[in-house]
């Protein structure tokens, strides 16, 4: 019986032997796996903030679009009046900082 016994043990021994490196690995794997993920979190992260800040930094050229076009707008609509003030022919092309041809 002593020699199952010792045999039985044995067979423990080389059981356990062979199972810890797969439990350090199974451990290293989770580990592997939660940095991935931390990764993945981070890059997503960086993602987003890069495309805000391209939102955000296109905000003041369309700003200045629209300013312009309102510039533009006022220009047109009092080119008009000016030159006929000015004794113009009222046509735009001749409007405010052009020179009247003689």
């Amino acid at each position: 019986m002593d020699a199952l016994v010792d045999s039985h043990e044995e067979v423990e021994a080389v059981l356990a032997g062979l199972l810890r490196p797969l439990e350090r690995r199974t451990e290293q794997s989770k580990q592997s796996a939660q940095e991935a993920l931390h990764v993945a979190e981070r890059v997503t992260q960086a993602e987003a903030d890069r495309d805000q800040e391209r939102r955000e930094a296109g905000q003041p050229s369309e700003e200045a679009a629209r300013l312009q076009g309102m510039v533009q707008a006022m220009t047109g609509q009092n080119a008009q009046p000016l030159c006929e003030v000015a004794g113009g022919t009222g046509t735009a092309a001749s409007g405010p900082g052009k020179k009247k041809e003689q």
